[in-house]
């Protein structure tokens, strides 16, 4: 019944595991490679798929279009070589399908992807918690919701260069299910190894030049430069994207996040504010007017802001954190102790709130709890050098 659809280039490190465990859902499993000079094809083949070699010509959705072309079973699952389904869900994948498949009017199923990421900076994430044996040792995720299994029709096709969609071409409902599964594309070493985000940006201004007026793609774009360190370039497309779609609170918060970095203070806490207007409790919008207070020394200010957020986000740690740093300067430091020790409550292997609460036992006068923290960061992560310098100052205090 289940067509697993699969686009493929250079993915000797993920494609026979991916292929392999994706047997007890799938009837069939496609891989449409797109120029492989390692072992993908030879691997892909092995392990059962079915393998056909194509062009790449700069376009996910094309080459996910051409792929699906290939199927044969009447449902479809759009699926990548670093993703995995854990065991213990291939049953509920199967049963949900099952279940939808008599009721014509529902052409497609949205799932959940957990995207495991090492930087706990960035928006959405959420620490691992020990809940699937594919969390591993990652430090934590971002979710998001995606449309990836759908009927094998000849309407519904991908949409977009970069960053592809399906939604679009749907004539018919779309099932909301609980079904996750699990991305390890984002992690440091695959971000690398591929050089995605560079990638990613070179796609995004092609797909703007066939469609400029498209805000989503215009925010995708300045996202991804964000990631690259391009804040100049970021403010242009996300202040573009803005113009095209001025309702939408996302933009803002990213937009002024990038203007902050920048160092234009004002203009920044301008843009987060409207953005609070639209909605008050916008996490990203609360926490980065709250940095931008911080940056300032606006002390003050951004207490009173992290602390709404963290009213209305009990589990932000980053902005607990905050509330931390923004205690020590204002030497409250019953009240850092008790923010940072709520943040690595959240998140344990926070390297960082664990370095900010060594220094509040070192201002206190408590040396041994300061270097058992230190300690624990240096097991951690032996490179750390803020936990270096911080050793040091114990030891000569």
């Amino acid at each position: 019944m289940i067509s697993v659809c699969i686009i493929a280039k250079n993915e000797e490190k993920w494609i026979a595991e991916c292929v392999s465990h994706l047997k007890p859902l799938a009837t069939e499993i496609i891989v449409g490679d797109t120029g492989s000079t390692d072992r993908t094809v030879p691997l892909a083949r092995d392990a059962g798929a079915r393998v056909f070699e194509m062009e790449w010509e700069e376009d996910f959705a094309k080459a996910r279009n051409r792929t699906i072309h290939e199927a044969r079973e009447p449902w479809i699952f759009s699926f990548d070589a670093d993703e995995r389904i854990s065991n213990r869900d291939l049953l509920k994948f199967t049963q949900t399908i099952e279940q939808i498949h008599p009721q014509s009017d529902i052409e497609a199923i949205r799932i959940h992807r957990r995207n495991y990421i090492a930087n706990p900076l960035l928006s959405g994430f959420v620490p691992c918690a020990g809940d699937y044996p594919e969390e591993k040792m990652y430090a934590g995720y971002y979710k998001e919701q995606m449309i990836r299994i759908f009927r094998n029709l000849p309407h519904i096709r991908w949409q977009g260069k970069v960053h592809e969609l399906i939604d679009r071409s749907l004539k018919g409902k779309t099932y909301e299910s609980n079904l996750t599964f699990h991305h390890f594309g984002y992690l440091p070493e695959e971000e690398s190894r591929r050089g995605k985000t560079r990638l990613y940006q070179e796609i995004g201004k092609k797909k703007l030049e066939d469609d400029p007026n498209n805000w989503k793609a215009r925010y995708d774009l300045g996202s991804e430069y964000i990631q690259g360190g391009e804040i100049e370039k970021a403010i242009l497309e996300l202040e573009k994207a803005h113009t095209l779609n001025p309702r939408e609170p996302m933009i803002l918060s990213n937009w002024g996040y990038a203007v902050m970095e920048s160092g234009d203070f004002a203009k920044s806490e301008k843009i987060l504010r409207e953005c609070l207007v639209m909605d008050s409790n916008n996490h990203d919008g609360l926490l980065n007017l709250g940095v931008n207070f911080m940056r300032q020394n606006r002390n003050e200010d951004a207490v009173k802001t992290l602390e709404t957020l963290v009213a209305h986000h009990a589990q932000s740690f980053l902005g607990f954190r905050n509330l931390g740093l923004c205690y020590i300067q204002l030497r409250e430091f019953s009240k850092a102790l008790n923010r940072l020790q709520i943040a690595l409550q959240i998140f344990p292997q926070y390297s960082d709130a664990k370095l900010d609460l060594a220094a509040v036992h070192f201002i206190l006068g408590r040396k041994d709890m300061a270097a058992a923290q230190v300690k624990e960061v240096q097991n951690l992560e032996p490179e750390n050098q803020r936990a270096f310098e911080m050793q040091k100052q114990i030891g000569e205090s």
